[in-house]
């Protein structure tokens, strides 16, 4: 059966973690060797720009779609890539069809919809109700949400959640057939597949002004959920007794979703803790690397999981892990990473002390977890497998 990967539109790298995870999936799948009874290709718009892949891609859409994606502005800018959207994907479910697809596999959530066009959805969180109202969620993101949850998710053939407690939140919030959602585990991003020399990495390190295993680490947008003030906070009270450490952060403030940096920045002037605490901004793959490599250890403090992937990235390259309390990051970490309650900075100061004084055995804990760990992209590529073969059972019972 001819099943197509859908490549969303905004596949940028600026986008955060949510391209980390579409672009690690879709190499991978690129390369995977699917069971003899699954066509795998990818299908994506006219005006998506994307890599060179060994398998099909099937562009779909109007000659003028083409035309417009040779426009860099226009191609670039995300209001008018909607409109084209509203514009053209009318014919989209006929093109499919003309090309023998099946049904559509989506490589992210929140994406637009082919309209009734079989498909299989992932789903990374249901942030928006299981936790608290943050901006991004209560005041520009609430109807994208709720239309995604109420209208989309149910009319999926099967839906991939990336973790058991991310599919015992999905069960909770919605009323999705529970035998519908299966579990795809999420997986570490393309920064893992680097090897750079101790040479080069003291030279990333240099430009950035970082010491080897002498500071924190946390890559985040810089949005509410992520929790970047208690970080600060944290920081502001542990450097006293630990002046020669720094904290880094990397990402961006997204303007479309309310970003913070700002606000951080001035907390951090605020707190004194100009010099001490470095915004790296985006940065290259292979500084995220050397950034893990050479960590005291990484920070994850985000209020939104249930799992995230700079935990595993950190274990994949033997960097300790200090994280929320979420039942998705016990579930990828298990006792190889200190936790701390989100709302309290105390917390993750005490983390922080716990492992400035215990670094190696923690080390050593996290080492053991990787060997173990079923978090990886060899195991979700092998499900995926698994999920299609019985949803293309599930599609055969129609023409």
């Amino acid at each position: 059966m001819k099943i197509a990967v859908w490549i969303s539109f905004n596949y940028a790298p600026k986008v955060g973690g949510s391209f980390s995870y579409a672009d690690k999936l879709i190499k991978s799948i690129d390369e995977y060797c699917f069971s003899k009874d699954l066509d795998i290709c990818f299908a994506t718009t006219q005006y998506t720009h994307i890599g060179n892949l060994r398998r099909e891609v099937i562009r779909i859409g109007h000659p003028l779609e083409a035309i417009v994606a040779k426009i860099p502005f226009l191609a670039n800018y995300r209001k008018f890539q909607g409109l084209m959207w509203r514009f053209f994907s009318h014919n989209y479910n006929k093109y499919l069809k003309r090309d023998g697809i099946k049904f559509l596999f989506y490589s992210s959530q929140f994406e637009r919809f082919v309209k009734d066009f079989p498909f299989v959805a992932p789903h990374w969180d249901i942030a928006y109700r299981s936790t608290f109202a943050f901006p991004e969620f209560s005041i520009i993101l609430q109807d994208i949400r709720d239309k995604y949850y109420s209208y989309v998710l149910p009319r999926a053939l099967m839906i991939f959640a990336e973790s058991e407690a991310g599919k015992k939140e999905l069960i909770r919030y919605t009323n999705i057939n529970e035998e519908r959602i299966k579990v795809v585990p999420l997986f570490a991003g393309e920064c893992t597949r680097f090897s750079l020399t101790e040479q080069q990495q003291s030279d990333i390190l240099k430009r950035h002004g970082l010491e080897k295993g002498k500071y924190f680490f946390y890559p985040a947008q810089f949005i509410a959920e992520k929790n970047h003030y208690n970080v600060v906070k944290a920081f502001s009270c542990f450097i006293k007794n630990h002046p020669d450490y720094k904290l880094i952060f990397t990402g961006n403030s997204p303007k479309s979703l309310l970003g913070t940096i700002d606000y951080v920045r001035s907390s951090v002037e605020q707190l004194g803790l100009l010099g001490k605490v470095v915004f790296g901004g985006f940065v290259p793959l292979e500084t995220i690397y050397s950034l893990y490599k050479n960590a005291c250890a990484l920070i994850m403090a985000s209020y939104v999981g249930p799992t995230n992937m700079p935990p595993l990235e950190a274990m994949s390259l033997g960097c300790p892990v200090i994280c929320s309390d979420l039942s998705g990051h016990r579930e990828e970490m298990r006792d190889s990473a200190l936790y701390f309650d989100a709302k309290d900075y105390s917390q993750l100061l005490e983390a922080m002390e716990e492992m400035t004084n215990n670094r190696d055995m923690y080390l050593n804990k996290i080492i053991e977890r990787s060997k173990v760990c079923e978090f990886t992209v060899e195991s979700a590529l092998k499900r995926i497998n698994d999920y299609l073969l019985e949803a293309s059972v599930i599609r055969r019972a129609w023409e």
